[in-house]
């Protein structure tokens, strides 16, 4: 599956062997989107893991940036304070 070979390649010289304890302190990359909620007629954005990958390509920027996922219905971003445009202040983001 993607999450195992996700680990796996994340994780060098690790190869899951149903051993769950083993998870423990391992690295895995996560991509997250923007994604529209909706609550007792109020909306508005969370962000949400969407999938897994391996660690090095977060690392080197080689992966793909989930779209945003509206509510049914619309198309476009809608938050009512846009994202940034860079991510220097992230505190994964090595420099």
């Amino acid at each position: 599956s993607n999450v195992m070979w996700s680990l796996e390649e994340s994780n060098p010289g690790y190869h899951f062997d149903f051993d769950e304890a083993k998870l423990k302190d391992k690295l895995v990359g996560v991509l997250f989107r923007n994604k529209e909620w909706e609550m007792n007629g109020k909306t508005g954005w969370t962000t949400q893991c969407c999938s897994l990958t391996d660690a090095q390509s977060i690392r080197s920027g080689k992966f793909k940036t989930p779209k945003d996922k509206p509510l049914d219905g619309k198309s476009a971003f809608s938050a009512s304070s846009p994202l940034p445009d860079d991510d220097d202040d992230l505190p994964w983001v090595n420099h």
